[in-house]
Formats: structure tokens, sequence, C-alpha cells
């Protein structure tokens, strides 16, 4: 848990990571229950937690405690905000290390395992995978309301359509491109899928149910339990294709 210049600074089983536009990375650093800050140049300090005190404490920096931060994503304003998936909870935390809380077990009893964030630039509203009910839901800052956006609860499978009409299987990760489109990684379908603002959900790329390694143009190419996602400046989509072991 140690802090400093980057090959002094020690991490334990980090799960998270996201990018400012300057360059600073935030980590969630899971097995220490905290959140790390590394600076361009290398420099590694602790934002928010402190190592080994777990728990679902909200307060600034230090005074903060978190279970198992993992999954984050940034708006535009810098703030922060990362899944702690064991205390069902999304926590935000501001640049000033500011630590607040949208307890999800409280709001909606039936979430199970959330995961995958994303956050558009306003920060107005948080999507996030609730792998176990295998649905992708929106949460509504202003009011902290949960609606289901796409999929039906604890129904798995694998159909494209419109909301409640889709089907994912174990969705994973999630990215958000500056139109409103959200990715899903799909993993027990082995597909990337795509998510229209009407909540039209289509399969962008690989075929459900059906691992691989092939490289090809969309349905043709071949997943093993893509878990997390990446966007770029120019729209490219990166995936971590955790079964196959690469990106």
């Amino acid at each position: 848990a140690d802090d400093g210049a980057a090959p002094l600074a020690r991490f334990s089983g980090p799960a998270g990571i996201t990018v400012d536009a300057v360059g600073n990375l935030t980590v969630a650093d899971t097995g220490n229950a905290t959140l790390r800050r590394v600076t361009a140049d290398g420099t590694v300090s602790t934002l928010a937690g402190q190592p080994g005190a777990m728990g679902l404490v909200d307060g600034v920096g230090a005074d903060a405690r978190f279970s198992t931060p993992q999954h984050l994503a940034l708006d535009s304003a810098g703030n922060i905000y990362v899944v702690d998936p064991v205390a069902v909870a999304i926590r935000k935390i501001t640049p000033a290390g500011v630590v607040s809380t949208f307890a999800l077990q409280s709001l909606v009893p039936t979430i199970n395992a959330p995961s995958g964030l994303a956050v558009p630039a306003d920060g107005q509203t948080i999507y996030f995978s609730d792998r176990g009910n295998h649905v992708i839901r929106r949460l509504v800052v202003a009011d902290r309301t949960i609606t289901v956006f796409a999929g039906q609860a604890r129904f798995a499978g694998s159909d494209d359509g419109v909301g409640a009409a889709a089907r994912f299987f174990d969705p994973a990760g999630l990215a958000l491109d500056a139109a409103g489109n959200l990715y899903v990684a799909d993993s027990r379908n082995h597909t990337i899928r795509q998510i229209a603002a009407n909540g039209a959900v289509t399969t962008l790329a690989g075929a459900a149910r059906q691992p691989g390694t092939d490289d090809a143009i969309g349905p043709a190419a071949r997943f093993y339990l893509p878990k997390a996602l990446a966007l770029d400046g120019a729209g490219n989509l990166y995936v971590a294709d955790t079964g196959n072991h690469t990106l």
C-alpha cells in the first residue's frame, strides 16, 4: 500500500482504472480497499480510504472506507464513480477526495453483483451492470431512482431488441461514447453489445455462446469471457478478453 515514486509504490489486486484530461490515473486498489492517484510522472498517492480498513463510510480522504472498490468511471467535472460490489454500492469521489454513497441495496433490494460503470459527461446519470440479474440498470443522480435500462431481471439470454425485449448473460464492463451509445461486454455470451440511447440493443461483435479467438468483422469475430471495455477519442473500442488473456 506504499505511496511514492513509481518504483517504490505498492498495490494489492488493483481492479479498476480511469484517466483524466491531464493524464492522471485513478486506480481502484481493491486489495487495499482504497483509491489511489497516479500522476503523469508516476507518483502514487492515496486519494481516499485507508489501506486494510474496510467498510462503507463516507468522508474526506483517509476518513472514508471502502470494501472492495473495483470498476471506475469519470465525469467531465473530475468526479470519480466506483462500484463497491460487496457493499452493494456506488460511491462518488470528488477531485478533493470527498466520498459519498449511492447505497443500491437500500434502494433496490434485488440488485445482484453490480459491476461495470459508465457515466455521461454531465454526471447526471449512472449506468451499471447488474450481473447477477443479467440486466443493465440506470440510476438518476438527482432523485436516486433506479430502473432497468435493458434486459429483463433474472432472464439470461442473447436476444437483441429494445429495452426489456433484449437479453444478456452475465454482462460486465461498460463504455459510453459521445453520442450516448452504451457498449457492454456480455461476458458469458462472449459478445460485445451496443445499446443505443433509445434502449435498442444490437450485437456489435462476436456470436452468442460461441467462444473463440478469431479476429474478424462483426459476428465472425470470437471472444471468450470479455470483461472490461474502454473507448479512445477516435471511437475505437478496446476489450479485455479475459478468458483468452488478450486485449
